[in-house]
């Protein structure tokens, strides 16, 4: 509880100082825009293979044309509590095969291939893990525009047998 007060405390204080100066110009035709808001939600996935993931979704406006969302994920070993990273998953010299699996199902799962900045997408840590494969996840703007979403590609555990620990 002592967390989410000072937390509160000091976004709200941080976005008066941010925008005290801009309200004055704007009050009497845009004052609207600047409302403000943020949300964060939680949840552990199902676990798998003795290991769960945690989904993290966070939503903020503070003026403009649209807010803002994100999609992070952590995986924890259920044994050790200890966080579980990619390096962990997967055997040595891995990158380059997970790579090329990992882009040949992002053109699978998204239907507008134009809309994308960028096809040549590689794997990160932000990635959850399910019975059916690994899953990463690509925020707004990193690889395709706001209107194509937050963008998760799965890559099929069955498709990277050869590469797993």
């Amino acid at each position: 509880e002592y967390a989410m007060k000072a937390y509160n405390s000091r976004s709200v204080d941080f976005y008066r100082q941010d925008n005290e100066d801009y309200l004055e110009d704007v009050e009497e035709e845009w004052g609207f825009m600047m409302n403000w808001s943020e949300s964060i939600d939680g949840n552990f996935l199902e676990p798998y293979d003795g290991m769960a993931s945690y989904l993290k979704y966070s939503y903020g406006y503070s003026g403009g044309a649209h807010g803002m969302d994100a999609l992070t994920c952590r995986t924890f070993d259920l044994k050790t509590g200890r966080e579980i990273f990619e390096e962990d998953l997967f055997k040595p010299g891995y990158e380059d095969r997970l790579t090329e699996t990992l882009r040949a199902n992002l053109l699978s799962c998204i239907e507008d291939h134009d809309m994308l900045f960028e096809t040549e997408i590689t794997p990160s840590d932000n990635f959850y893990l399910t019975s059916e494969g690994i899953t990463y996840i690509y925020q707004r703007y990193e690889i395709g525009p706001y209107a194509i979403g937050i963008i998760k590609v799965t890559v099929p555990w069955k498709e990277i047998q050869d590469i797993i620990r």
